[in-house]
């Protein structure tokens, strides 16, 4: 069960803070989008290390909140990217695919 949650909340952070668009011959994550998602996943591991040493009691209440946080990531944050001077975004996904 924690395995599981500890999966979503790694996948959550990748459809989070992974780059849309990669520039030609470069990974496919910018620097900026590379070090938010480098964050996130040492704060995930630092979070399930702190609390591999729950009583299975506590761990349960845990395991839900890291399950709750990876639904928060994948269906409230928007991805999109501000295109020139103008003020709209670009690659804003619909609610549907943000869900998934």
């Amino acid at each position: 069960m924690a395995l599981q949650a500890y999966r979503h909340l790694m996948r959550a952070a990748e459809i989070a803070f992974k780059g849309k668009s990669p520039p030609p011959r470069v990974s496919r994550l910018s620097c900026s989008d590379f070090r938010m998602l480098d964050a996130a996943r040492s704060q995930i591991r630092h979070g399930f290390r702190e609390k591999a040493v729950l009583a299975s009691s506590d761990a349960q209440p845990a395991i839900q909140r890291a399950e709750e946080v990876a639904t928060f990531l994948k269906a409230n944050l928007v991805q999109g990217r501000k295109e020139g001077e103008n003020s709209k975004y670009t690659n804003i996904p619909s609610a549907a695919t943000m869900i998934q």
